[in-house]
């Protein structure tokens, strides 16, 4: 499973699979630039116009990216591990197959400030 996030403008949009995003909401909510910028449906569909895209960039920026050290990554759960993701399943406890790294948030980021606002397609 995966999601598109649809740029506004000409940009290329921006895939991200499951896991990544799974991890990623919990980050947007966290910011509490949803409202009114933001309009959330229901766990990961999102639709943001461009003051909000700018404000979520600069915020993840400040308060996520100077915390996650390189080859670090952010579980769903908010806990920054060292640990690589290798790959594996966790049945036992679904939320431990979330997570995001440095790498994928700075995609994020440098998406959010060039989209002109997107929308979720997945």
């Amino acid at each position: 499973m995966s999601y598109w996030l649809i740029a506004e403008n000409d940009i290329e949009d921006l895939y991200v699979n499951v896991w990544c995003w799974g991890a990623t909401m919990p980050l947007i909510h966290q910011s509490n630039i949803l409202e009114p910028d933001v309009e959330v449906f229901g766990e990961q569909m999102v639709i943001a116009k461009v003051d909000s895209c700018i404000k979520l960039a600069d915020w993840l920026e400040l308060n996520i990216l100077t915390n996650l050290p390189d080859g670090s990554r952010i579980k769903q759960s908010g806990m920054i591990t060292n640990e690589p993701d290798d790959g594996t399943f966790h049945r036992d406890d679904l939320a431990e197959n979330y997570s995001v790294d440095r790498e994928w948030l700075l995609q994020f980021i440098s998406f959010l400030r060039e989209c002109g606002g997107f929308y979720t397609l997945g």
